[in-house]
């Protein structure tokens, strides 16, 4: 059986794009706009399509219910400037 170290230390399973656009998705269900930019600009910067980036969002905001829809608009308009 391995460490605890030695496990934390392997790689993540999930790669570098679909860990921001989850992180998106979290992002906008704690309604932290702060954190919205940051991994928006990171998933671009990943090469992540617009269109992947608003669907991230999209699932949060139907997950989450109203709330997260006014976050989403924090997300539209990192998206805009980012790819616009």
């Amino acid at each position: 059986m391995r460490e605890p170290a030695e496990k934390a230390a392997e790689p993540f399973r999930i790669m570098h794009q679909n860990r921001n656009l989850i992180l998106i998705a979290c992002s906008i269900l704690f309604r932290c706009d702060m954190r919205i930019s940051l991994h928006v600009q990171n998933a671009a910067s990943r090469e992540a399509a617009r269109d992947e980036i608003i669907d991230a969002g999209l699932l949060a905001a139907a997950m989450g219910g109203s709330p997260e829809r006014m976050s989403m608009r924090h997300g539209y308009k990192e998206a805009a400037k980012r790819f616009d």
